[in-house]
Parts: C-alpha cells; structure tokens; sequence
C-alpha cells in the first residue's frame, strides 16, 4: 500500500512520536519478532472486535473500532480530496487543509490552539487524492469526547476571514517553491498525470504555484457547501465505543445543502498510460508503472500488497538498507546489488478505489539513465514471467503484515485505513486484512502480476533523463 498524503498538523502536544515506515532509520528489529508481538496486541480483548457501523439521524456515518490504546482518537474523513476538484478550482482542498488551524468565525485560531492544549489533544488535517482527514487525538477519551464534536464543527462550518485567506495563500506559495525543488514529488506528479491524463486522479496533489492566485473566497465557499454534506463525510472512532463515537457525530453541526456529488460507487477513471520527463541537474530519478488493482477488488489489492513486498518496499531498498526494508527482495537481487550506480529503489503501490498504479522507482547516478530504464523494464517483465515461490510469498506476506501493523500504530493512519474501505462498503478491521494477506497464494501473487503488466506503461522521469528511450 503506498499512500501520498499533503499533512499539517497543529502542534505536538504529547509526548508519542509519528511513525513512518518510509523514511525510519531505527535499528530495524527482526520481521517475526515485531509480528509475534503486533500481532498479540492485536489479539487482547477488544481488538478481536468487529468494526461497528451506524447512520445517524442527520445522515452522518459512523464507524467505531473500539480497540485496546494508550489513546483515543477521531477522524472526520471526507471523501473525494483532490478528485472533487476540477481544473478552474486545483488547489482549494490544500487551502481547506490549511484553513482547519485558522481563526473563523466561530471560533479564533488561538482559542482552539488553547482549548486542545488543555485537554492534551492534537489536530491534524491532511489531505490525500481521495479524501480530505481532520484527525483528533487523545490519551483521555472523556476530553476528546466534549471537544471533538465542538472543534470538528468550528472547521466544516466556518465562515473564514479575508485576512486568513491571504496568509494561507503565503503559505502555499512557499510549500510550492518547497516542492518544486523536489524531485520525488515532481516524479510521482508526473506519473499520475500521465497515467490518468484529463481525470481527477491525475490532478496535483501538491498545488501548483500557478493555481494559488486563482482560487478565490468564493470558490472556496462554494466547494466547501457540496463537500461538507452528511452524504460525503464518514466519522471514525478508534478507542471509542460505537455509543461514544454516535454521541460525537450527533454533536456535529452540519450542513442539509443537497450536494451534487456523485457517490464513490459511481467513481469512473480510466488508465490510458504515457511517458513525462522534466530535465535537470540531479540525479536520474524514474518510475516505470502499470495499471494498479483498485481498493474496491480487494482480494486482488491485497494480492498486490503482498507483490510489492516480493519486489522490495517499505523503506527504499538501498545499498544501506536494513532487515524488514527489502534488501532480500527481488529489486534489492537484480538491480540495487548488481549496479553500484543505483542509489535505491522501490516497488510502489498507490491503491484508489476506481484504479491503481503499480510499479517501480529509482534513484541513481547522472549518466545512467538508459541503462536504468532499461533494468527496471526488465525487472517488472521478470515478474510476470518468472512465477514466484511458495517461500518468496511467505517471506514477503510477513513482510507486508509486519509493514501494515506498523503503520496503523499511528491512530490516524488507522482510522484512514478503516474509512476508505467504509466509504466503499468494506467494513474490515485490521485484523481482518491480516486474514485477507495470510489467505494470499502463489498463484494468486503471479496472476496479479501478469493483470498488471498487460497494460500500457506510464513512464516519469526527473533529472539527468538524457538517453532515456521512449518505451
């Protein structure tokens, strides 16, 4: 699973640390012996549980997962993200994002800052091509429960001011120059902007500088009506009973406009392929991809993940690279240990709920990128053609598991992991997806492999790209 995400968050307020798997440098621990221990978390009591699912009364849906933690923690999940904007209007889910740390008028930027800090709870709000989060967090459910509700309302009904407007503006236009300096983002643009040419998913997920100045209060406002509907939203407890998480969304003020969105089931993208190159003086960075598995199949996606895991992926297989981070997988055999001039490489896996992309990417010394072009072509075909062991899988479906349990020790990764699947009709708990990666085969593992490759590729390439050929 391979998720971009644009965060903000309002401040660390306790003491716990975010994880993320894709750029830790810890001493890696043996892959059985984290299972071993996740996995027996995941056992005591509570966590063994079901997902409980209920319609409020003001059409609001809420999911609880009322799991063994040292905290609480609410998300407010809007469907959609970057995919409800259209081209007059790219960007104005990163100025929402922005807006959820700002005075309104309902309530002063200082006042929530004080009033969370009291209570010990963090804000979060980040936006991703498929769903904007307003995450909250707290190691005591009975503050999170009297100041989500409040909190979560002031953001999705604020009225916001003209001097607000403008500083979000400054801030985006800094992290745009902030991007555009970043070849991995201009990479990952790139590619999906190809893959998906003249559709939603393939919109930025970083705003461009070029589309801040036209977004006005207007357009925001307008947005803002059609996707703060009870119909978009979806409510996620973890750490909360379902009564207590109900009582939340009850608490919520919300809007009745009739929103013209379509609902997810009617998601439509078509993958067509293509290839983008944007020269420069850096390394040679490329990505060669195929059409993915979209979420809603999940057997197949799950297939996928475990795919993923025989190639290499977690943390970037690299000559430096550690137990757990795929310097035993087939990228790590075949490419990264046979080329000194490669510096690292990834099997990617960006899952959405009508389509996918699934590939590889490299970063690697000027004056390659031919030849790295054509080692990472030939190592996605060996794939397809080379059926992988029964011993491959089962090193890389602990891997996967190892890799997910990981990541929803972040509570706000969790309650996305369980919302994207709810908002499709997938009420799985994580420790159902477990089920789901032990339940993968051999042959399920080639047979999503050779789906994949039968499409057209998408090639993305940054950098020193001279000597590239057109695939």
């Amino acid at each position: 699973m391979f998720i971009l995400k644009s965060t903000r968050r309002i401040k660390r307020l306790f003491p716990y640390g975010k994880r993320a798997l894709s750029t830790s440098t810890q001493t890696s621990t043996d892959t059985a012996s984290v299972l071993q221990k996740v996995e027996k978390h995941l056992d005591r009591g509570s966590n063994k549980a079901s997902l409980e699912v209920a319609k409020l009364n003001n059409q609001l849906q809420v999911v609880s997962y009322p799991c063994v933690s040292a905290t609480s923690s609410v998300t407010l999940f809007v469907n959609g993200g970057i995919r409800l904007e259209k081209p007059s209007t790219l960007g104005v889910t990163q100025f929402l994002k922005h807006f959820a740390f700002k005075d309104n008028l309902m309530k002063y930027g200082a006042q929530l800052v004080r009033e969370l800090e009291e209570h010990g709870i963090e804000l979060t709000a980040s936006v991703t091509r498929e769903g904007l989060a307003y995450h909250l967090e707290s190691p005591n459910d009975s503050s999170l429960k009297y100041v989500a509700g409040s909190t979560l309302s002031s953001i999705i009904l604020g009225e916001y001011r003209e001097w607000v407007f403008k500083h979000v503006k400054k801030s985006l236009h800094r992290e745009a120059e902030a991007n555009s300096s970043d070849p991995l983002v201009a990479l990952f643009e790139g590619l999906h902007r190809e893959a998906f040419k003249g559709q939603p998913l393939g919109y930025p997920l970083h705003i461009p500088s070029y589309a801040i100045d036209a977004i006005t209060p207007k357009i925001i406002a307008d947005h803002t009506v059609e996707i703060y509907n009870p119909s978009n939203l979806l409510l996620v407890g973890s750490g909360l009973t379902l009564k207590e998480t109900r009582r939340i969304g009850e608490g919520l003020f919300l809007s009745q406009h009739q929103s013209t969105i379509h609902p997810i089931s009617e998601y439509h993208t078509t993958y067509s392929g293509g290839q983008f190159t944007l020269p420069g003086k850096t390394d040679t960075f490329l990505s060669i991809a195929y059409s993915g598995i979209p979420v809603k199949d999940l057997n197949r996606h799950v297939a996928s993940i475990v795919l993923q895991a025989v190639l290499g992926s977690g943390s970037n297989v690299s000559q430096e690279g550690f137990p757990g981070s795929g310097v035993s997988g087939r990228l790590a055999r075949n490419l990264v240990n046979k080329h000194n001039w490669i510096k690292r490489a990834s099997a990617i896996n960006f899952s959405y709920y009508d389509a996918g992309l699934f590939g590889v990417y490299a970063q690697a010394e000027p004056g390659n990128a031919e030849e790295l072009g054509e080692a990472l072509h030939n190592s996605l075909k060996d794939i397809g053609t080379s059926r992988v062991t029964d011993s491959e899988v089962e090193k890389a479906k602990a891997i996967a598991k190892s890799h997910f349990l990981r990541s929803i020790e972040d509570r706000e990764n969790l309650n996305e992991f369980i919302a994207r699947h709810a908002a499709i009709g997938q009420n799985i708990s994580p420790t159902q997806f477990i089920e789901a990666i032990d339940n993968v085969s051999a042959k399920d593992v080639y047979d999503v492999a050779v789906k994949i490759l039968s499409s057209a590729p998408t090639i993305s390439a940054t950098g020193d790209v001279w000597g590239l050929k057109k695939f």
